[in-house]
């Protein structure tokens, strides 16, 4: 199977893609019954709608960037430009530590930019063997762990454990890491014709969400009542973890077939972000409980019937 950051995920206004690259997207929250539960839910879903399960950290680089003066109507201000300054050596010292689990090192096109251009763009992937799954993205202030073929929590969340450690042995200033956000990011595919069925009336049935215009709008558009595109997303507050839950809804292809592309995120930032990597292992098994919550919630038993 290729890399679904190739294949991606389309839709007419926007690529849905699974390695976020270039986003600014064992305590749990119900304690251990809870936990037990949901992962003897997640085993059910024989058949479940998971394209690509995404982890993301981010950390600051030196430099100021872009920066805005406070008058209005001023122009942004290019500042010194952001660069991670171990950009050079750490690809290849994460590549030593890696290479029992992820032996096949690919060096990205991006990587023949300067340091100080493409900032949080993944520069280098690593793997088990070509094309294969899970996958490891490194670049200037970027880390990722991908999974899109073989998810079971313990073993990805594991895998995302294991890689941090090794980032955390290999940087060469670890202890001066500085995490300026986090994300654990699940994308959904259901097989989906957007010229049989409605979208609105498929979320508000199966996905327990409301979304569309009222009557009055359309008829003084002159519109169809029935929409052709969907492309949504909302964002709430969380305080277990402390950051924001983001739920997408999209309209698009996944494996060159119709489909409806549901997302649901969770991301810490900046001053809710895990100020360490042990940290940052804390909050992962919050958000995924958090999102399995989210997920089960949300989901009919009838849809759910067809995912087990």
């Amino acid at each position: 199977m290729g890399d679904r950051r190739q294949v991606g995920l389309k839709t007419k206004f926007t690529d849905v893609d699974c390695p976020s690259s270039n986003l600014p997207s064992v305590a749990t929250a119900r304690g251990l019954d809870g936990k037990r539960e949901a992962r003897v839910m997640e085993k059910m879903l024989r058949k479940a709608p998971l394209a690509e399960a995404i982890f993301e950290l981010h950390w600051t680089l030196e430099g100021t960037g872009i920066t805005f003066p406070p008058a209005e109507g001023t122009a942004p201000q290019l500042g010194a430009p952001l660069v991670d300054s171990e950009a050079g050596v750490l690809p290849g010292i994460l590549m030593t530590a890696l290479k029992d689990d992820y032996p096949v090192h690919v060096t990205l096109p991006a990587a023949q930019m300067p340091n100080e251009v493409g900032p949080f763009f993944v520069r280098h992937q690593f793997r088990a063997s070509a094309d294969s799954w899970p996958l490891v993205q490194l670049g200037p202030g970027i880390l990722t762990v991908n999974e899109a073929t073989d998810y079971e929590w313990d073993r990805y969340g594991g895998n995302i454990e294991r890689v941090l450690d090794a980032f955390g042995s290999s940087h060469p200033r670890s202890k001066e890491v500085k995490i300026l956000n986090v994300t654990l990011r699940y994308i959904n595919s259901i097989p989906f014709s957007v010229s049989e069925d409605s979208f609105v009336e498929f979320l508000g049935k199966h996905l327990d969400t409301e979304i569309g215009v009222k009557k009055n709008v359309l008829d003084a558009a002159g519109s169809s009542p029935k929409p052709i595109e969907l492309d949504a997303r909302v964002s709430y507050s969380t305080q277990s973890p402390s950051g924001y839950m983001h739920l997408r809804f999209a309209t698009g292809k996944y494996d060159d077939a119709e489909a409806l592309i549901w997302e649901i995120s969770q991301q810490a930032n900046r001053g809710d972000a895990p100020s360490s990597l042990d940290q940052v292992k804390e909050w992962l098994q919050k958000a995924h409980m958090a999102i399995e919550n989210v997920f089960f919630e949300m989901l009919s038993s009838e849809l759910r019937g067809r995912f087990e």
